[in-house]
């Protein structure tokens, strides 16, 4: 039968847990703070991930705690952020979705800084900026009782929008499409959703308002000898 636990390792388990307690205190705290729910709720997360990790899964050479990863979700919660402060402003569903869709179409191209870190980073699969399809539903929702939009099924009509979107993000990180493909995709999902040819492209060829972010600290060049772990088209928010 497999011993729980080997007392041979206790020593070096002490030893490693320090020490990833001491690298994983200041990132618990401040997905904490990021959260709104303060450090301590960000620390106590960090204790039950642990817990719940070593009794459920894991191995006998890993540790488990908030990593670097969690900058991709991180990255997204503070974009949403700053356009919320301007989409609360907008009582018109139609340019809600209009700015939130220009927005991210425009970070998505424009943040060398996230793309640079994403490509060193070494995270697997497709990171894709988008709007968050729960608050891309809800514009759908809002849009459709106030006789704006025409949709009779807005979750459907949701999938549309984010898989739309999805595809003009690879496109364009592909090289196959232009920035300009951004505001056709922005222009065609108002029509789908039942606005006039000329209302819609009205409302994607406005000018996005102010949106506040975080000054960023810039990322110097990797050195000569290095090389990324893998290159991604990964986006999200960065305004200039």
């Amino acid at each position: 039968m497999k011993k729980f636990y080997d007392f041979k390792n206790f020593k070096g388990d002490v030893t490693g847990g320090l020490v990833a307690g001491v690298i994983a205190l200041p990132l618990a705290l401040a997905f904490g703070v990021q959260s709104g729910m303060g450090a301590a709720a960000g620390l106590y997360g960090a204790i039950a991930v642990g817990i719940f990790a070593a009794l459920f899964g894991g191995t006998e050479t890993q540790a488990s705690g908030p990593t670097g990863p969690m900058t991709v979700v991180s990255a997204a919660l503070v974009a949403g952020d700053c356009l919320d402060q301007v989409r609360a402003g907008i009582s018109d569903p139609a340019m809600t979705i209009a700015v939130s869709l220009n927005y991210y179409f425009r970070e998505a191209s424009t943040n060398e800084a996230w793309n640079t870190f994403v490509a060193r980073c070494g995270l697997d699969g497709e990171h894709l900026l988008h709007q968050d399809p729960d608050q891309c539903l809800a514009d759908v929702k809002r849009g459709a009782t106030a006789g704006r939009f025409k949709s009779e099924d807005p979750a459907f009509t949701q999938n549309l929008v984010t898989g739309m979107v999805q595809h003009t993000l690879r496109q364009i990180a592909a090289g196959r499409l232009d920035g300009d493909a951004a505001k056709a995709t922005t222009a065609h999902v108002l029509r789908m959703l039942g606005l006039p040819d000329l209302v819609a492209r009205a409302l994607a060829d406005g000018r996005l308002p102010p949106i506040a972010a975080p000054r960023r600290t810039p990322i110097t060049e990797a050195p000569a000898n290095v090389t990324p772990l893998v290159v991604l088209s990964g986006e999200t928010a960065r305004n200039s």
